[in-house]
């Protein structure tokens, strides 16, 4: 029997990503779910059987589930987690973390550290948990491509695509008021080449509102790091680009790691021409990836469980907001 069904979760927050995290629970079985979602909601998610529907954070917390799942705008992120920790409940948070590394932060990451609610807490990066992307961090760290010199990565979208039920100018993606734009709303990127080439050291770069798709918050964000060992990463992340395109490359001494989510082929070159196809991604991989990231989050949720290595620690968020905070304001 598997003892992660018996667990009761609340979900923080009912939009798109809270009604994904919601099926994914139904789907793998648990079914004492507790739903936080606005008296005035958004109409285009219904509330599945047979999920609770409660619409005071307060009241959630005294219902005592097991874990619960951060899906609110960003600018929430910390607020509500920081609440649910010192409550003893366990927390998988949504990314960005917040706007910025501030002392609403810092208690966090305290919190964090010296409880077991904090300790067993995580982000929701859940691009480490593709196929292709933990196949290349496996293999980088394996020294399979030799040395690693630099990397890329870029995500390049087109957020009014994003949501077609609603006004994209409305999003939290879009709005300087909720933690949008471009730079945070994309930081699985930033982790990404954080959690293969070590959290960066230092960042520079540019955000930019170039009035392309009418919103509020940077449109496009530009980032150069150097991380451990003086490897340096470049990063092109934007909402305004169509068709869309999202990939990565790590050049190193013995040869290419190169995906891209059009062909779907994560790929070692070698320095002599040769390549070898490592990873055939499909459809099914996105929806899987989510899956995996919660069982993962579920299943150290007891006292003595060990804790999956590729789980993103809110140390990980932190690491991410360090990054952005190294880039002017848009």
């Amino acid at each position: 029997m598997n003892p992660t069904k018996n667990l009761s979760v609340l979900v923080v927050g009912f939009g798109s990503i809270g009604n994904r995290h919601t099926q994914n629970l139904l789907a793998i079985g648990i079914d004492k779910i507790t739903v936080l979602r606005r008296k005035t909601h958004n109409v285009a998610f219904s509330t599945p059987e047979p999920c609770r529907v409660v619409h005071d954070l307060s009241a959630a917390i005294k219902s005592a589930p097991d874990l619960a799942i951060i899906c609110t705008p960003s600018s929430q992120h910390v607020s509500a987690a920081t609440q649910l920790i010192a409550a003893g409940i366990p927390v998988l948070i949504e990314k960005p973390l917040h706007w910025q590394v501030d002392d609403d932060v810092r208690e966090l990451v305290n919190l964090s550290q010296n409880s077991d609610a904090g300790r067993r807490s995580a982000m929701a990066y859940c691009m480490r948990y593709h196929n292709a992307y933990f196949t290349a961090a496996t293999e980088l760290a394996d020294g399979r491509i030799g040395r690693c010199l630099y990397a890329k990565a870029w995500f390049e979208g087109y957020l009014p695509d994003w949501h077609p039920w609603e006004d994209h100018r409305q999003t939290y993606a879009a709005r300087l008021d909720q933690a949008g734009g471009a730079l945070r709303t994309l930081d699985h990127e930033i982790d990404f080449l954080n959690w293969t080439l070590g959290p960066a050291v230092e960042s520079l770069g540019v955000r930019n509102n170039l009035g392309a798709i009418g919103i509020e918050a940077d449109e496009v964000a530009h980032v150069i790091s150097r991380h451990d060992e003086n490897v340096s990463s470049q990063l092109t992340l934007a909402f305004c680009r169509k068709p869309a395109s999202r990939g990565f490359e790590f050049i190193g001494t013995g040869g290419i790691l190169r995906f891209d989510h059009v062909g779907n082929q994560l790929s070692h070159q070698h320095p002599s021409g040769k390549v070898d196809v490592l990873v055939t991604c499909d459809a099914n991989d996105i929806s899987e990836m989510y899956v995996a990231l919660l069982n993962d989050f579920l299943a150290q949720s007891g006292v003595e469980a060990e804790r999956p290595k590729r789980l993103p620690s809110i140390g990980a968020g932190v690491d991410c907001l360090r990054v952005i905070d190294s880039i002017g304001a848009s």
